[in-house]
């Protein structure tokens, strides 16, 4: 099976709910996509010619988290790839913490 061409992404992510876009391998007209994460899975929605789909991290443990991607082909070849997450906490400011004079 051919890889399918996955976005880049950042060293961590910080939110845990975030949405990526799968590119179509050329030549290649996807029918369905369908990702999973730690067992279970969700489709992708097309949406002008993408296939768009949401990736939910909030009941995943931190951590590295590998998403799996299973896309269908119009002829009905199935092509395989996958894509690691690591995930990583927002930075807090203080609040109303100030240095005495």
């Amino acid at each position: 099976a051919q890889a399918l061409g996955l976005p880049s992404t950042r060293s961590c992510v910080s939110r845990r709910r975030f949405s990526i876009r799968l590119r179509q391998p050329a030549g290649v007209t996807l029918r369905s996509v369908t990702i999973s994460i730690r067992g279970k899975r969700s489709r992708a929605k097309r949406t002008s010619g993408r296939f768009v789909a949401i990736v939910d991290l909030r009941k995943v443990p931190r951590g590295k988290v590998t998403l799996k991607i299973r896309a269908v082909t119009r002829t009905g070849r199935v092509l395989t790839g996958r894509r690691s997450y690591k995930t990583c906490t927002a930075k807090r400011k203080g609040k109303g913490f100030s240095a005495p004079l």
